[in-house]
């Protein structure tokens, strides 16, 4: 964690989360997490296990708002008892009257948009998560529209970032072509472009591939090493053939 503000370099905060939850989605998310935890920061053991508890218990319950239609109105629910304490009655009303419709629209429109994504209709997954942002936005559900925001960005960005893995995987492949003929000084060209199509592939959480690329990568690394000192040697060969 970036704990400067209270003098302290040692703290460390770590997520897990499920193979099909959107880590670049969430990550606004865990910074919000992390910044409040720096700012409330304590000695107190129990009362940082309270406040992680507390911001977790949050954060699975913006998750759930995205499933459960049951959840959303719930907490429309809460919004509309305090706005009834304050003496917000015109806003209570108007809260309840969204509240009827509302939460089942955003749960379809989620839903849809999970659908267009799985069969890469991108542009409509896109709008999908920016008409859930804007039900969200109607009931005043702040973290919600910022999240879909976030997802629908991403989704948009999709198809550039999957032509860039493509060409990358086939100049990859093309400049690896040339192991076949025994080429040198091929393999420090290929690095970069691995480097690149791995920190895509992270983007994507494509872990599986990101695996694979590392591996390549690290081979790579190694042979651009011996063909350096291979071509070392034969400047020095060709060097003492010509004193010959």
């Amino acid at each position: 964690m970036n704990a400067d503000a209270i003098n302290k370099n040692n703290l460390y905060l770590g997520f897990i989360i499920k193979e099909d939850e959107d880590l670049v989605a969430l990550k606004s998310r865990f910074e919000k997490i992390e910044d409040n935890l720096v700012q409330n920061y304590s000695k107190d053991k129990k009362k940082m296990q309270l406040l992680l508890k507390r911001n977790l218990n949050s954060f699975l319950s913006l998750l759930e708002k995205l499933k459960e239609p049951k959840i959303i109105k719930e907490a429309i629910n809460e919004k509309t008892k305090n706005m009834l304490d304050e003496g917000r009655l015109q806003e209570a009303r108007e809260l309840i009257d969204l509240g009827e419709k509302i939460p089942d629209k955003l749960a379809a429109e989620i839903n849809q948009a999970s659908e267009y994504f799985n069969v890469m209709l991108f542009k409509k997954a896109k709008k999908s998560y920016l008409k859930a942002a804007g039900y969200a936005e109607k009931i005043q559900e702040t973290e919600i529209v910022e999240f879909l925001k976030k997802k629908a960005e991403k989704v948009a960005n999709l198809p550039d970032i999957l032509k860039t893995l493509e060409a990358l995987n086939k100049a990859i492949k093309k400049g690896l072509d040339a192991v076949e003929v025994q080429k040198v000084n091929i393999y420090d060209r290929v690095v970069p472009l691995i480097e690149k199509n791995i920190n895509l592939s992270n983007s994507l959480e494509d872990d599986n591939s990101a695996k694979i690329l590392e591996e390549l990568n690290k081979n790579c690394i190694k042979a651009a090493r011996k063909s350096e000192e291979l071509n070392n040697l034969n400047k020095e060969i060709i060097k003492a053939l010509k004193k010959i």
